[in-house]
């Protein structure tokens, strides 16, 4: 099983600003791959599935497992320690 977290934020955002730090340091911690997008970057149609920044998408595999709007990173490292059997890495 591979999980995999997709984060959507914009530089003007400033939300974003606050939890994309946040969201890398428990992206590490876990040893989890995080992709970032910005908004501002994306094609139309992606910007259409993304109703809130920032977004934090939690993939299992090719599934979709969680999707977070908010800037609530706990809700994050809540789902990640319910869900997950990780041990998080030393160097955190």
């Amino acid at each position: 099983m591979s999980i995999h977290v997709k984060y959507y934020g914009a530089t003007w955002c400033s939300p974003c600003k606050q939890a994309k730090p946040r969201i890398q340091e428990l992206c590490k911690k876990y040893g989890i791959s995080l992709d970032i997008f910005d908004y501002d970057e994306l094609e139309e149609e992606e910007k259409g599935s993304i109703q809130k920044l920032p977004t934090v998408q939690i993939w299992k595999d090719t599934t979709l497992e969680k999707e977070i709007l908010t800037q609530h990173v706990e809700t994050l490292d809540n789902w990640i320690s319910e869900n997950v059997r990780v041990i998080p890495t030393d160097d955190f």
